[in-house]
């Protein structure tokens, strides 16, 4: 069972409550997409998202957006070698979104 770093044992009395926050934290899967880039730096660029992702405990689960298509990998970075698009100046990329589920956070070029 994964566990999470223990409390710093100071003058604070042993916080039970806290321990579960930050164990389930440290546990809790990260929510990532795989999307598409086309014509970047050019007069057309954009992008659109190919699949969604989760990451937990060393391995991926990725579903693409517009087909049945389920993956599980070994990690999420693997997800850019099943959608990589056959045009040039395209690519792929992870982005993942922010522990609060909000705006995204982190761009990983692939």
């Amino acid at each position: 069972m994964p566990n999470v770093p223990p409390q710093e044992t100071g003058q604070e009395p042993y916080d039970f409550e806290r321990e579960l926050h930050e164990l389930v934290c440290w546990n809790a899967p990260r929510v990532f997409a795989v999307v598409a880039t086309y014509d970047v730096g050019g007069p057309g660029e954009d992008a659109c998202v190919v699949a969604w992702g989760l990451a937990r405990q060393g391995r991926a689960d990725v579903f693409a957006v517009d087909s049945a298509r389920a993956f599980r990998l070994a990690s999420p970075e693997r997800a850019v070698r099943y959608f990589q698009p056959e045009e040039d100046r395209c690519g792929v990329r992870l982005v993942w979104l922010d522990e609060d589920g909000g705006d995204a956070s982190v761009l990983t070029a692939a």
